[in-house]
């Protein structure tokens, strides 16, 4: 019993020094974080980057509707508060910025 445990810790060694002796930082896939947008950014992303525009942005909660479409509720500093939707990718704001209000998600849906 002894050597089968011997043999299974050098086993997970060989495997995990293997591993990091092949890794090469430039062969790995670049992160998003180096590559900033991707074809699939989340609709927070979207919306965040769309509102900052706008104003400093604390918070941005989202709910999809539909395969193509999800409703944000992005909580601006001071606070104050505005819906958004992106439909295929597009980020909107409603014409309306609540003052003094925080937006929340709920299971049904996002509100301000």
């Amino acid at each position: 019993m002894r050597w089968f445990a011997v043999i299974v810790v050098a086993g997970f060694a060989a495997l995990v020094l293997t591993y990091y002796a092949g890794w090469d930082d430039a062969a790995a896939p670049p992160s998003q974080e180096r590559t900033g947008v991707t074809a699939h950014t989340s609709p927070a992303r979207l919306v965040r980057d769309a509102a900052e525009e706008l104003r400093p942005v604390q918070s941005v909660v989202c709910h999809p509707i539909t395969e193509e479409s999800t409703f944000c509720a992005v909580t601006f500093v001071g606070p104050s508060c505005q819906l958004w939707e992106v439909t295929n990718g597009k980020p909107s704001g409603l014409p309306v910025i609540i003052d003094g209000k925080s937006g929340s998600k709920s299971k049904t849906g996002v509100r301000c």
